[in-house]
């Protein structure tokens, strides 16, 4: 090996030590999140808190995680938020946790919603049917696609957040044994619009 090539090698390491060091002192200042001022109750809506099961706890770990049940109108949902700037492995493919739980997808349907667009789920599992809606959110766009959240979120761990907000991954899931209608909630329920 040349003097050149091991030059060029030890900038290398020295150059991804700085930046893992500044990347590290970046991480560990708290920053507020988005989930911080998701109101609870509001005009034509009422939630309260749901406890994480000790599955989702182990899964999300440090991150950020609102999980509440809404009452909109009628219609009853779970909405579960998750900020993963602190735990980066808490944010994943949702189907993953479903077929592990026994769901099978048999639909999956992109539904506009203000700024992008969500994935409506219709699962499957032993004759019973459920419907369920996601997307990823930086405040101003919205999508279905893990991977450009992944890219979008590495892109503002090396740019040490001057990219933009943290993307939220934002989930909602019928409450009752029938789901709400979706249009409705996602283009008239308030709180989902701030995240």
């Amino acid at each position: 090996m040349s003097n050149l090539t091991r030059l060029f090698l030890l900038l290398g390491v020295v150059a991804a030590l700085l930046f893992g060091l500044a990347a590290s002192k970046h991480a560990s200042r708290e920053h507020p999140s988005r989930l911080d001022t998701l109101p609870i109750n509001g005009s034509g809506y009422a939630g309260r808190e749901l406890s994480l099961t000790p599955a989702e706890q182990s899964v999300f770990a440090n991150a950020r995680v609102v999980k509440r049940l809404y009452h909109f109108g009628r219609f009853p949902f779970v909405l579960m938020a998750i900020d993963g700037s602190r735990y980066r492995h808490a944010v994943h493919d949702p189907t993953y946790c479903f077929r592990g739980m026994g769901w099978e997808v048999a639909h999956r349907n992109p539904i506009p919603i203000e700024g992008g667009e969500a994935l409506l789920l219709t699962l499957t599992r032993d004759g019973e049917k459920r419907r369920v809606l996601y997307w990823f959110t930086n405040g101003a766009s919205r999508h279905s696609s893990v991977i450009r959240y992944w890219l979008q979120t590495t892109i503002r761990r090396l740019t040490f957040g001057h990219s933009g907000p943290e993307p939220l991954f934002v989930v909602l899931q019928p409450a009752g044994d029938s789901a709400p209608p979706w249009h409705r909630v996602i283009h008239h329920f308030g709180p989902i619009h701030d995240l």
